[in-house]
């Protein structure tokens, strides 16, 4: 696989293709047969967040660390259904250990923004 061209998998190494059909630069190809390993240093290295993605390469059998991000897409969008279900109505996010744990230094100034902005959308509990 060449640079221009890209692969997801979700962390039961399902194929996770664009919403909408865009990205030429998708492929599918077979799962890395580091795969297991990398999922587990994933799950090793997010144990602390409610949601975290975390980005892997492999070439010539190395694993190669790319990036953490709280979103999917980098925010640019949901990835799919099923990450859909769990980042919408099935994930209240005023529910999460970060938002009911009392935070400290910056943290503590993003929960507060978090929960602001939080108020504002529609459909918030009651």
């Amino acid at each position: 696989m060449n640079m221009a061209t890209k692969c997801h998998f979700d962390r039961d190494g399902i194929y996770a293709p664009p919403p909408d059909g865009s990205g030429k630069q998708w492929v599918l190809i077979d799962l890395p047969a580091s795969f297991v390993r990398m999922r587990a240093i994933a799950e090793t290295l997010t144990a602390t967040f409610d949601h975290m993605r975390c980005d892997f390469y492999e070439k010539n059998g190395d694993i190669f660390f790319s990036e953490f991000s709280v979103y999917p897409l980098s925010g640019k969008g949901i990835i799919n259904t099923r990450l859909r279900d769990l980042c919408g109505e099935k994930w209240d996010l005023r529910q999460s250990w970060f938002l009911t744990t009392p935070q400290r230094g910056w943290r503590r100034l993003y929960a507060a923004a978090l929960r602001r902005w939080l108020e504002t959308l529609p459909g918030k509990p009651a």
